[in-house]
């Protein structure tokens, strides 16, 4: 798991930087949805590995 932490913050500013871009509203609110999910998915993944500050 320690090893995809990089990719999960990459996928995480892409998704951010994105959602800033987009002047579409639908898909804004969908691509915001999916970089939520994915930091609660780094925080499950942080707080198993004992990397959580």
């Amino acid at each position: 798991m320690q090893a995809e932490l990089p990719n999960l913050y990459q996928t995480i500013k892409l998704l951010m930087d994105e959602t800033f871009k987009t002047k579409d509203q639908e898909l804004r609110t969908l691509l915001a949805y999916m970089e939520m999910r994915l930091r609660e998915c780094k925080q499950v993944m942080e707080e198993r590995l004992g990397v959580r500050n």
